[in-house]
């Protein structure tokens, strides 16, 4: 059930730059429940989500890159840092670059333990 959870949680991090990408390239106009709107973001989305699950299905060693979970962690503070890096107090910083070194080490003790037989 955790891996599950946090497969929804990483396509949220992971997809959502490439989702806005898509917006601003197919240019939804007005409101984002419009039928035309909706209809096109729930078929380019959907068709992103079954495409991603096809191939990572095809992969025989998939769930030994879920070790690498810790690297969720790191996109996001490194996105928010990238974004807010003007507008950021350096206690705030220094949490952020301190949440994605620790985490980083974490994905490279991950990745050593999942090799070892």
């Amino acid at each position: 059930m955790s891996a599950f959870l946090q497969m929804i949680i990483a396509l949220h991090i992971f997809a959502s730059p490439m989702f806005e990408n898509l917006d601003t390239k197919y240019g939804f106009k007005g409101s984002a429940l419009a039928i035309r709107n909706l209809s096109l973001r729930v078929l380019v989305r959907g068709s992103h989500l079954g495409i991603t699950t096809f191939v990572s299905a095809l992969l025989p060693f998939f769930g030994d890159f879920m070790s690498l979970t810790p690297l969720t962690f790191i996109l996001a503070s490194h996105m928010y840092l990238m974004a807010k890096k003007h507008k950021l107090t350096s206690l705030q910083k220094n949490w952020h670059w301190l949440n994605v070194c620790s985490f980083g080490f974490m994905s490279i003790a991950a990745g050593i333990a999942a090799s070892v037989p």
